[in-house]
Formats: structure tokens, C-alpha cells, sequence
């Protein structure tokens, strides 16, 4: 068969006992087979968590971005101003692809009435920015960077403890939980040995926010809880564990680091979903964490001037370490 044109809106995810972010996608299978059926143009409307996540749209992802003929992305945050009363978590975007003209893409970001547009290259990093403006600070930042947070944040259960594992009153190491701290038998631990007993930084694995969506002012505190775990304890799949240091100031310093707005917007410059993954700090420098870093001093290194500390303030909420002392 042959096609000049091809338009569609495709299904999203197979149903397979999952739910949102969880489900398994399947829209990107008929972007892929379009595409190689060879047609003039594609244009089709999927979901936006293809952008910096998704189950198995890795090679997917890599496809898109490096594509070079993804000539118009046009994306919504809020999937509702596309879809009435659909609130698909981090939105949804429709594109046009051009066989025989390859070259930049026209991003248009809208959001309600608000539209913004950017010529980008989408090949530039391996996630994509949905932001022109947040793409430029992150594009300066990266110029400065030799480390990112990727390599401290632990990967998706770091001590092999599922979430259903209830707190107990008795056992040799404290638990760290969803459902509540308290205590469990070191003989639950599965994986992580080599953090049990250091220094080292608890972070919620679901963000505070409702399906990657700001709140009514347009803010996000993207943590839910961020807090300093010390030696003989371990969390629940719950939570993730950045860093491992034989020193607690050590620790502090990189748990005020990951609550400074400097540091949350670059983490939700790739956010799309409720979901917090070790990928979402790769745009988040690592720091030498035997000093305190504050969004002052953070903002002077990376040479941001006063109008991005504005807009950075105008999109992350303040927040502070659990358990942590004013200074």
C-alpha cells in the first residue's frame, strides 16, 4: 500500500493490569509503522510521556529526536485543552513529519490560551525539554557539567524491600516507609548492602504533584519528601536513595541541594508524569557536597542572571529537608 497522507489519532496503551505511567504504550508502533510505509507526511496525536519516559519507548524516543524530520511539534501540557474532561498524565502533543524536507522543528508549547514557539533541534540531548525557554537554562548549565545527579539516585528499589513490606516494631534496621517508619529484620534486604550502613538521602519516588501538573498558580514542589536516612537504615520501594557518604554533613548537603529550586527545575525539565526516575536528574549537576550549596550561590556558578532565578521561582514551590534546623 501506498499513502501520500497519513493522520491518526492511535490507541495509547494495552490494557495489562497497570494504570497510567504503568500501562504499556502502544501508539508509538503505529507512529513507527507509518513512517515506514514511506507516505509524504505523518501526523498523528499521542501522549507526551514519550519525551523523557514511557515502558520500552527508549528506542522509540531515539527514533524521534534524531529523526530530522519531525518539522512541527505542537504540545499540551494539560491534555484537557485538547480533550475535554481527559486528564492524561503529562499531556499530549501532535506532530508533523516530512519525508523529503528534513531540517529543525517549530515547537509550539501551549498552554490554555498561552502559546510560546521555539526552533530546536531535537536530536540535542537524549531527552527532550518541552519548554524553549527551561531548554535554554539547561543547555547553559550542561556547558558547566562534567556529573550529573543520574549517577547518585539509585535505580527503582534500592533495597529490594517492596512497597508491601509493613514497618515492624522490632528489627535491626530502621525502615523507611509509605505506610510509616519503623523497623525491619536486616534478613529482608535484598539489594543496596553497601549503603546500609552510610550517610545517605531518602526521595520520593511519586512526585508531590498531581500527574506531573502544576498547581492553579502554575508552581510545582515536585519532591514529596526529601529527608536524611543514617547509617542501619534502608526504605521501601517507595522511595528512592541518592548518595552514600561516610560523613552525615555530607548527606545534609546534598539533601538541601535536591530541595534548592535551582535543582527541582532542572529535575522537572524532564518530569512528565508522577513517576520520579533516576533519568529525570540527568540534567541536574552533581556538586561537591562537602559544602552547602543555596540557589544564590547556585544561580552565580552556572551564570544565571536575575530574570531565570524569576522564572524559576514563578514555576517551583519553596521546600524544605524533612528534619532539617534553619540555618
Amino acid at each position: 500500500m501506498k499513502f501520500d497522507v497519513i493522520i491518526g489519532n492511535p490507541p495509547y496503551q494495552r490494557v495489562d493490569g497497570g494504570g497510567g505511567s504503568s500501562a504499556t504504550p502502544v501508539y508509538h508502533r503505529f507512529v513507527e509503522r507509518a513512517m515506514r510505509l514511506g507516505p509524504r507526511y505523518v501526523s498523528m496525536i499521542i501522549p507526551s510521556r514519550w519525551y523523557s519516559g514511557g515502558k520500552g519507548l527508549a528506542g522509540f524516543r531515539r527514533g524521534m529526536l534524531g529523526d530530522g524530520r519531525l518539522r512541527r511539534l505542537v504540545d499540551h501540557g494539560d491534555s484537557r485543552d485538547c480533550f475535554p474532561g481527559v486528564d492524561l498524565a503529562g499531556g499530549v502533543c501532535y506532530f508533523l513529519w516530512d519525508r523529503d524536507g528534513p531540517g529543525p522543528c517549530l515547537v509550539e508549547t501551549r498552554d490554555g490560551d498561552r502559546r510560546t514557539e521555539s526552533v530546536r533541534d531535537l536530536g540535542e540531548h537524549e531527552l527532550f525539554i518541552r519548554d524553549g525557554r527551561t531548554a535554554e537554562i539547561v543547555r547553559r548549565v550542561a556547558a558547566l557539567t562534567d556529573r550529573t545527579l543520574a549517577g547518585l539516585v539509585s535505580r527503582r528499589n534500592p533495597f529490594g524491600v517492596g512497597s508491601r513490606e509493613k514497618p515492624r516494631k522490632k528489627g535491626d534496621l530502621a525502615l523507611y516507609a509509605s505506610s510509616g517508619d519503623g523497623r525491619i529484620d536486616s534478613g529482608l534486604v535484598l539489594s543496596g548492602f553497601e549503603l546500609v550502613d552510610q550517610w545517605k538521602v531518602l526521595l520520593s519516588k511519586s512526585s508531590s504533584d498531581h500527574a506531573g501538573q502544576p498547581d492553579r498558580r502554575g508552581r510545582r514542589k515536585i519532591f514529596s519528601r526529601v529527608a536524611v536516612m543514617p547509617p542501619g537504615s534502608v526504605c521501601s520501594e517507595s522511595y528512592l536513595v541518592a548518595g552514600g557518604f561516610e560523613e552525615k554533613r555530607q548527606a545534609e548537603n546534598l539533601a538541601r541541594y535536591l530541595t534548592t529550586r535551582f535543582c527541582r527545575f532542572l529535575v522537572s525539565a524532564v518530569l512528565l508524569t508522577q513517576n520520579i526516575t533516576r533519568g529525570n536528574f540527568l540534567f541536574a549537576p552533581a556538586q561537591d557536597f562537602s559544602q552547602r550549596w543555596t540557589d544564590d550561590k547556585l544561580l552565580r556558578k552556572y551564570g544565571l542572571a536575575g530574570r531565570d532565578a524569576a522564572f524559576m521561582e514563578a514555576l517551583i514551590k519553596p521546600m524544605r529537608v524533612e528534619g532539617a534546623a534553619d540555618e
